[in-house]
């Protein structure tokens, strides 16, 4: 029997004959949703191990090319191979429905993060809907969407506004829908440690395992610090350099679940609750230490959403353009282009009947200087 998961009514997960501990783990995945019955249409993307023997040998193999990925080719599909094991990528705009297969003994983990949950947000476009790159609370009935580049304070900016009473929503993806509408999509927030000192509420209700993560992370920091500030000289000494930087800055953070956020600012509605789109608020970077808001063009923060939302779906990206490779016979059409366009039509319509603000802020920056600006202007 099915285990089914219906993300804001715009695309459907089923998991197929799938074994109990991967059914926990993909129940953390998707919270805040919770299985649903299924309805009698096909559901957008399916998650099912494949019989023994049934994706048969591959007839290529292409290695890794500075991605660390090994993919495999038949006459007709794509399959990315980890532990010796593959699984099978399929279109998810062209494919109802798009199906992962994998093999036993294929860790589903590495398939699910970076291109399920893609597809999922790919095949809303047969629902006249889209994720965008974008934090979203409740605030006055409505949602206001916190969007823009990766690293730009969205989380921040969402939680600040939390501590003032708004509620929650969604982290980094929002669901958003041609009849102007903006519904969570299944994400854990990233808490970062310096960002607790300005959100009270949340440094006291913060569940263990964050708090142990981010203590752990303070240790490391602590340890990897004399190598950063040793500076050693060479090509090898820099990248071993930024590499503990890039680490050092991922290392401070922790993930709550959508469920445990919610729970410390003592949230009981809907988690899945649909609202109307009150406003967005786009975030800039700024080299300055200033902060500030400003009614935006709609039609060129649609365009730029389009764009950094493609810009965090490039590990699906990556594997169609290997696809094109592979399967040179397989007409295909550009994928990533064809969904900026689609996507860019649709923000644009979703925000024409919105507020659109651009806040230029720098970062990392007192998110309650954000949050007093945002709500100067709504």
């Amino acid at each position: 029997m099915a285990i089914v998961y219906d993300i804001a009514h715009r695309a459907r997960l089923e998991l197929h004959g799938t074994d109990e501990p991967t059914n926990r783990w993909l129940a953390g995945e998707m919270d805040p949703y919770r299985p649903t019955e299924a309805p009698a249409d096909a559901p957008a993307v399916v998650l099912a191990p494949a019989p023994a023997g049934e994706l048969g040998p591959p007839i290529e193999l292409q290695r890794a090319a500075g991605d660390d990925l090994v993919t495999a080719s038949d006459t007709t599909r794509l399959r990315l191979v980890a532990d010796g094991r593959s699984c099978t990528l399929p279109d998810a705009v062209g494919d109802r429905p798009a199906e992962f297969r994998y093999e036993p003994g294929f860790p589903v983990a590495y398939a699910f993060k970076p291109y399920v949950r893609c597809a999922l947000q790919l095949a809303m476009a047969h629902s006249e809907a889209a994720c965008m790159h974008a934090a979203s609370v409740e605030t006055g009935g409505g949602a206001v969407l916190i969007a823009g580049w990766s690293e730009s304070g969205k989380t921040e900016t969402a939680l600040a506004l939390l501590e003032r009473g708004a509620r929650f929503q969604s982290d980094k993806w929002t669901v958003v829908s041609a009849d102007g509408t903006a519904a969570a999509f299944p994400i854990d927030v990233g808490i970062r440690g310096w960002a607790l000192r300005y959100l009270p509420t949340l440094r006291a209700a913060l569940p263990a395992s964050a708090r142990r993560q981010l203590q752990a992370s303070r240790l490391a920091t602590a340890v990897a610090g004399g190598l950063v500030r040793s500076s050693p000289r060479g090509r090898i000494g820099r990248t071993l350099v930024a590499a503990v930087r890039r680490g050092l800055a991922l290392g401070d953070r922790a993930p709550v679940s959508p469920s445990e956020l919610r729970a410390a600012y003592g949230q009981d509605d809907d988690p899945a609750r649909a609202l109307p789109l009150g406003a967005v608020v786009f975030l800039t970077t700024d080299a300055g230490e200033q902060v500030s808001v400003r009614p935006a063009d709609p039609e060129r923060i649609a365009g730029r959403l389009a764009r950094s939302a493609a810009y965090e779906r490039r590990p699906y990206f990556a594997l169609v353009e290997r696809a094109l490779y592979a399967l040179p016979e397989v007409s295909r059409q550009d994928l990533a282009a064809a969904t900026i366009e689609r996507e860019e039509r649709l923000f644009a319509k979703v925000l024409g009947g919105a507020q659109v603000l651009e806040a230029r802020v720098p970062f990392p920056v007192d998110p309650r200087r954000v949050a007093d600006a945002v709500e100067g202007h709504l």
